[in-house]
Parts: C-alpha cells; sequence; structure tokens
C-alpha cells in the first residue's frame, strides 16, 4: 500500500473465475470511479487473487481491463496469499466442482478502503451498490473522513437517499444538503 500514498485505495479480495460477486462488485466499482470523473485519478483499486492456482499475472490483467485498464491485479504465490488473506481477516476456499479440474473459491466479499495516508478507513460490505462507493471514494479521496455533520445525500439518477456522516466538495450528479436532528432542511 505504501507505493500508492496520495491516493485513495481499493481493496477486494476475489478471483477472475468467481461467477457473481467479483465481476458485481469491480462493475459497482468502475461504475463510481465514472461517476467520479477526473477524480477518479486520485483512486487506486487493487484486486487480490484468492486463487493463484489459476490467476496468473497476465490472467488478472486481462479480466481486470474489462472494468478499467487502471485497476490493478495483485498475485502471490499459495503462502504469500493465505499471508495477506490473513492480515487482513480474509475467509477463502477452495470448492471442487464434478471435474478434476474446475472448482470454485468460496471468500469474503467486503471491499476495504484506505485513505490518501494509506490508513484503513471503510469496509464496504457486498452489494453496497455504485452510489455508496461513489460517495465514500470521493470523500476518501479528499481526506474528508472525519465526522464534521450529518448530511443527506441525494442521488438523482439512482433515486434513493443515503445517510453520509461528513460533508465534503459535492460529488459531480451529488446534492448536499445539510439536516438537523430531525431531519429538516438547514439553510446554508
Amino acid at each position: 500500500l505504501a507505493d500508492f500514498k496520495g491516493k485513495a485505495v481499493v481493496l477486494f479480495f476475489g478471483y477472475t473465475h468467481c461467477p457473481d460477486i467479483c465481476p458485481a462488485t469491480m462493475v459497482e466499482i468502475a461504475a463510481a470511479l465514472q461517476k467520479l470523473d477526473k477524480d477518479a485519478a486520485r483512486v487506486q483499486v487493487l484486486f487480490v487473487t484468492v486463487d493463484p492456482e489459476r490467476d496468473t499475472p497476465e490472467r488478472l490483467a486481462q479480466y481486470l481491463s474489462a472494468f478499467s485498464p487502471a485497476f490493478l491485479g495483485l498475485y502471490g504465490d499459495p503462502q504469500s496469499t493465505r499471508d495477506i488473506a490473513s492480515e487482513f481477516k480474509i475467509v477463502y476456499q477452495k470448492q471442487m466442482m464434478n471435474s478434476p479440474d474446475h472448482h470454485t473459491m468460496d471468500h469474503s466479499s467486503g471491499t476495504y478502503i484506505f485513505d490518501l495516508k494509506g490508513k484503513l478507513r471503510l469496509y464496504v460490505s457486498n452489494g453496497a451498490g455504485r452510489d455508496v462507493f461513489g460517495f465514500d471514494l470521493f470523500l476518501t479521496s479528499f481526506g474528508q473522513t472525519e465526522c464534521t455533520a450529518l448530511a443527506t445525500v441525494n442521488y438523482p439518477d439512482a433515486g434513493f437517499e443515503t445517510i453520509a456522516k461528513t460533508v465534503g466538495r459535492p460529488l459531480p450528479g451529488v446534492e448536499l444538503k445539510i439536516v438537523d436532528e430531525q431531519g429538516r432542511a438547514v439553510p446554508q
């Protein structure tokens, strides 16, 4: 992570043959970064394989380029993979299928977000969606991770509201308004 100081880092553990969670999460993160527009350059996405048996560096690069050419894949030998997974409390297990050369990997599915100084700030649960990722990444990439106010964040194109615990520079397409404890708008 030291190589990426000065950027918010998104860290996800998965594998390239994953049928659902991994591609869905990569799509959500890629969509969030699109929403950030030019500010996306302040974010680096790292995908750590939990299947080093099949996920070569070349396979990781090919897989991740389908989501964004800026996403980086991290690969290690089986022991290194166990060590890094243990450090981040990631659980993964190989599940054999009908043929001996085919398997899936059960694995933890949350995403870690580190601030500009490399400090872990957020853990985003699987299925949070692009707008949650977008807002979290926007705030983290500008160092806005401390609680300063309660804000209602309205994503007009998503049609729902999310509560955030900080107010930063407005995310493109996002309207911020300050509310009191009862949810009433406070004049600015």
